[in-house]
């Protein structure tokens, strides 16, 4: 993602944590499990050009795409596709990025190519920005009723 490029959604957060935790947390299927929607496992080897896949509880697959760009504890970019969807026209970017604060962590979710079939994303990152911090912060699992 070029520095010019500018995000249709954008979320931050503060976090109790360090950078080397919540990296774990966003790349570790065993711990996305705990908050992201439908209890999603993340499987990538996490290097720049590699797959990676959402697979729910039931076995689903999520989401799909491409690790755009991986360094570890502070940015991590990846495109975005649902799998239900399957569609070139429907691919977008997301990008998570992790700022060192004395006693946390800000953590900015930004997602670029919204299009009218992706509009539920905006909900969805704040579900989920809101169950990553509990379950950090935490080690509860946050219920939050699903749309």
């Amino acid at each position: 993602m070029s520095a010019s490029e500018k995000p249709d959604f954008v979320l931050e957060t503060y976090i109790k944590t360090t950078p080397k935790e919540l990296w774990t947390a966003l790349t570790d299927g065993e711990i996305t499990k705990h908050y992201f929607q439908g209890d999603a496992s993340i499987e990538s080897t996490f290097e720049t050009g590699a797959d990676y896949v959402y697979t729910s509880a039931q076995g689903n697959r999520m989401l799909i795409g491409e690790i755009l760009e991986a360094s570890p504890y502070t940015r991590l970019a990846m495109t975005f596709l649902p799998a239900f969807m399957d569609r070139p026209e429907t691919l977008s970017k997301n990008l998570y990025e992790i700022e060192e604060l004395p006693n946390a962590c800000k953590l900015t979710i930004s997602h670029f190519g919204v299009t009218p079939e992706l509009q539920g994303v905006r909900n969805g990152w704040a579900k989920i920005a809101a169950r990553l911090k509990t379950y950090l912060e935490t080690g509860i699992v946050l219920d939050l009723a699903e749309d």
